[in-house]
């Protein structure tokens, strides 16, 4: 279950990125 974290951090540090433009 540690893949669920991994795969969180990942989505939110990519949406942040989108977010962002």
């Amino acid at each position: 279950m540690d893949f669920d974290l991994e795969t969180g951090i990942i989505l939110a540090f990519e949406h942040k990125r989108n977010f962002r433009i």
